[in-house]
């Protein structure tokens, strides 16, 4: 369930950086900036649940 979720935000940051840079090219940075937000948002998440997910497999061998 953990690997899920992780891979949920790993989507989610690159889907965001994806679509802001798409945005910074097309019109400018003004209209980009919550892309890139989202983007920073899910990348926190992700190294949140990805330790959380290295720390439980470590407590469980």
């Amino acid at each position: 369930m953990l690997k899920v979720l992780e891979y949920s935000w790993l989507f989610i940051m690159l889907l965001g950086a994806s679509f802001g840079t798409y945005k910074c090219m097309a019109e400018n940075i003004s209209s980009a900036i919550w892309f890139f937000i989202l983007a920073a948002v899910a990348c926190i998440f992700w190294i949140i649940r990805r330790n959380q997910r290295i720390r439980i497999q470590k407590k469980n061998r």
